[in-house]
């Protein structure tokens, strides 16, 4: 009784002369059990790329050995077949495409390729069902083998018909070529760019990024109908809030964005620049201090009198009766009157009259027409003539000068009718001359921030 009981593997057997096995990874945690199996049936278990617990229990069984590069390498089938009979590499189609695969894992990845396109010769395994198929068989002729003492004289791989081979080779090119798909994914999206907003300035902006070829995929946040059907690179993204700064900072890490452009000024002015670069994500966009100069007209204003650039005479109010009293006193003929908090480009009036000023303080400051925006107002002198914005580029500085824009604000022909967001802008405009740009930007170099 003893005799029959007798392991297998006490009888000689030139185990290079043995019919091979290749595990490729953990394989979904079958491994302790291919390694009690297949010794059973006349087979001897190679293990590749194992987990270091994997590896540790692998290397103690006298069945299993862990394998290295050349070893791999010298297992692809060739034209006398050699010892390696099946394969098993349901990790194949792992979450692993860097750029920059071990070694061990590109030989084993080109022997799966090798091996399905051997079907003749080997069977290959990357499903998870085909594995339990394989070893449930394995399972049962080896209790059989043991119980009469001796090794299986029908390794398993014999079950599967040439038909059934080609089938599970296909599934292997199948799995290797979505793995191929993402890693190719990955390295021609390597550069990802996220544009937050979702007007025509974003629009234009994600176009532009679009076309250079270093930019692999663009983002807008939120976007809207244009960037949304543009196709191509373009894309809008919808499952993140453009005004949740956090929720920005934790998806461009998680997926590799590259560069975030800012768009509009109240993401700017709550400092998304500031915890994106704090986060270790490159940004363009101004910082939460410098877009001050946008999310306060009374700052700005300030700013430019304490830097002695020219702008037009003023006067900021926070309370209605003192603006109506100003206003009512004034030597000024005409005004403007601005909200100085963001208003999406509509929050400044321009009156015809000082009782139409007076109104439109009180829209602002009591009506609150815009919101907390008009808890402040700018009062200043209206001054005739069109109007050109010069745009800069700076890394804070060295300022690099846009062409001269000039946009029509005011809602119907002929400048009349309240400011809409900017209508109809266009650039370069000749309004700019080389002298008035040269004017500006000295202005701008020398002042800077």
């Amino acid at each position: 009784m003893l005799r029959t009981l007798r392991a297998p593997m006490e009888i000689s057997v030139r185990t290079d002369a043995l019919p091979k096995v290749l595990v490729i990874g953990s394989c979904e945690g079958y491994l302790p059990l291919l390694q009690q199996a297949l010794p059973l049936r006349g087979c001897q278990v190679l293990t590749a790329l194992v987990s270091t617990s994997s590896s540790s229990s692998s290397s103690s069984s006298a069945s299993t050995n862990l394998i290295s590069v050349e070893e791999i390498e010298k297992l692809a089938p060739s034209s006398n077949a050699g010892s390696l009979r099946v394969v098993i590499a349901t990790d194949c189609t792992g979450a692993n495409t860097s750029a920059s695969l071990a070694p061990i894992e590109l030989a084993a990845y080109a022997l799966v390729r090798k091996c399905a396109a051997a079907f003749e010769q080997c069977v290959v395994l990357v499903d998870k069902h085909d594995v339990e198929v394989f070893i449930g068989g394995a399972g049962v002729a080896g209790q059989e083998a043991a119980g009469e003492g001796r090794m299986s004289s029908s390794p398993p791989f014999f079950s599967f018909s040439l038909d059934r081979r080609r089938e599970l080779a296909a599934k292997a090119f199948l799995a290797c070529s979505e793995r191929d798909k993402r890693l190719f994914e990955k390295l021609t999206i390597s550069k990802r760019v996220l544009v937050i907003g979702g007007g025509g300035r974003e629009h234009a902006i994600a176009v532009s990024l679009a076309k250079s070829e270093q930019v692999g995929q663009v983002l807008v946040c939120p976007g809207n109908g244009g960037t949304g059907s543009a196709g191509g690179k373009i894309s809008n993204l919808t499952s993140v809030s453009a005004d949740d700064k956090d929720n920005i900072l934790s998806y461009a890490r998680q997926e590799g964005i590259a560069l975030v452009v800012v768009g509009p000024e109240k993401p700017l002015c709550d400092g998304l620049v500031d915890v994106l670069e704090a986060g270790g994500v490159p940004c363009f966009g101004p910082s939460q201090r410098a877009s001050m100069l946008e999310a306060s007209k009374a700052w700005s204003k300030d700013f430019m009198e304490r830097n002695g650039i020219p702008t037009a005479v003023y006067k900021t109010f926070t309370d209605f009766e003192q603006a109506k009293s100003f206003l009512q006193s004034t030597s000024l003929k005409r005004v403007v009157v601005k909200a100085s908090g963001l208003a999406a480009g509509k929050g400044v009036l321009m009156p015809t009259s000082m009782d139409e000023a007076i109104d439109a303080c009180k829209q602002i400051m009591v009506d609150k027409v815009f919101g907390d925006a008009g808890g402040e107002v700018v009062v200043e002198e209206f001054l005739q003539g069109e109007e050109v914005s010069l745009l800069a580029f700076s890394d804070g500085v060295t300022a690099i000068g846009m062409p001269g824009a000039q946009d029509h604000k005011r809602v119907f022909d002929n400048d009349q009718g309240p400011n809409t967001g900017g209508m109809g802008a266009y650039a370069p405009t000749p309004l700019l001359t080389p002298a008035l740009r040269r004017k500006c930007m000295a202005i701008v170099q020398v002042r800077g921030f």
